[in-house]
């Protein structure tokens, strides 16, 4: 009958809905995550110009800029010698999706320098 809707089509429709849903949370994070991975590359590269505080403050500048909970605590600063330097950042975002259901998304940046 006209305007009847089948139990098959209204699964179809919660589906969809979710996955939306979860389409419209986690996409921007993972694009805030590549642009942030980026810039600590970046960040990286300048280690013969620039001391350790003056990385470690790109790196949190980067992070802020995006939105993403990055501390002090969560960069890590390594050099060996004059040529060698690694930057790692390891942070978590937890996401909350419909009813009241978390997800905990863990990043992990790793970057060295010249």
């Amino acid at each position: 009958m006209a305007g009847e809707v089948s139990l098959r089509g209204l699964i179809s429709l919660i589906l969809v809905f979710v996955l939306l849903h979860g389409l419209i949370k986690v996409t921007p994070l993972y694009i805030k995550y590549f642009y942030f991975r980026e810039a600590v590359k970046d960040s990286a590269r300048m280690a013969k110009e620039k001391g350790d505080d003056e990385i470690l403050g790109m790196v949190l500048e980067s992070a802020h800029e995006l939105g993403l909970p990055v501390t002090e605590e969560n960069v890590t600063l390594e050099r060996a010698g004059d040529e060698s330097f690694r930057v790692r950042v390891n942070f978590f975002v937890d996401v909350k999706f419909l009813w009241g259901f978390y997800r905990r998304f863990n990043f992990n940046c790793q970057a060295e320098g010249p």
